[in-house]
Formats: structure tokens, sequence, C-alpha cells
């Protein structure tokens, strides 16, 4: 592991936070919200997406790790999570395609950037297939109810498709001033 490139927190939620953030991401998943994935790049997913004001109480846990990894190793200048902002809640199931392509985060706005890519495991059962790769780190043991991954947005990342089971996954994105 490059520390400087990403971190993992192996079963850092427990089962039953997972299974807590999952319930609170579906029940207040606004369906008149689109995914919109990097140009491109195909994504199987079936994503719903709830504004993080509706899910912040069980997200505290994550949301201190992740300031904490970010002050320690990172060090970027990141914006306050406001309650409009989204988190997405991934489901992938078995395809014939990739999971997710490979691609970037990035931001459409003109004064900021994306810095950090947020990831929790929130399979509540085992799958196949459905890595996670990150480009110039190889895959990332990714696979656990409750492990999270925090990343460089700017870099490669790719989910492979997945062979049988679900892969339940919540994606956020810290966000802060442009890079200069």
């Amino acid at each position: 592991m490059n520390k400087y490139d990403y971190f993992i927190y192996k079963k850092y939620l427990s089962l039953k936070d997972v299974k807590n953030i999952s319930k609170a991401l579906i029940k207040y998943s606004n369906p008149k919200n689109k995914d919109n994935p990097a140009k491109a790049a195909i994504k199987t997913a079936n994503v719903k997406i709830t504004a993080y004001g509706h899910v912040k109480e069980p997200l505290k846990p994550l949301m201190d790790i992740v300031h904490d990894t970010n002050n320690k190793y990172f060090g970027y200048n990141l914006n306050k999570t406001l309650d409009c902002q989204t988190v997405h809640f991934n489901e992938y199931l078995p395809n014939d395609k990739v999971g997710y392509d490979w691609h970037i985060d990035s931001s459409p706005y003109y004064a900021q950037d994306i810095k950090l890519t947020v990831l929790v495991n929130l399979s509540e059962s085992k799958y196949k297939g459905g890595e996670l790769s990150i480009f110039n780190c190889g895959k990332i043991n990714f696979c656990e109810p409750g492990d999270i991954l925090i990343f460089k947005s700017f870099m490669l990342h790719k989910v492979d498709k997945i062979i049988s089971g679900k892969r339940r996954t919540l994606s956020l994105w810290m966000e802060g001033p442009c890079f200069k």
C-alpha cells in the first residue's frame, strides 16, 4: 500500500452499522436524482442517490475517520459536507460487462475539485468478482462488509464485473478549492 495514494480500513464498521447505513440510504433515496457516470466509461451498477443530510447521523463514524485520515496523510483543504450534497448507494449485480470502467472522479464546478473518493463496502454477503483496482496500485482488498477505502479522486480506478452475488457500496466525494 502506498500511504500517499490510498488508505483502507478493514471491517471498520460493524455489520449492524452496514445494515443501518444501507437501510437509511434506500429509505431516503430520491428517484428524481440520476447517476452521472464518467464520460465514455461503462457503469453497470444500479444507483440510488440520497442527500447527505438524511444520512449524516449513521455516517458520523465514517466522516470522522475520513477527516482524520485526510488531516494525517493527505493534507487537503476540504469543504464542509453540506446536507444538500449527495451520496450514492451502488449495487452491482452479475453481468457480462465491467462493473465500472477505468475513470477518475472529477467535479464539473469551476471553483472546486474532488480531492478524495470514499467507498464503504455495504455488501452483507459474499460476492465473486467486483474487484476494485487503482492504477499503479493494483487490486485493492476491499471485499468485507464495513471496509472503508479512501483514495485520491484523480487516480484512475475501476470495478471488475460481478460473477455472482451482489456488491453494494456507498460512494461519497470530499471536495475542496481547486488544485493550484
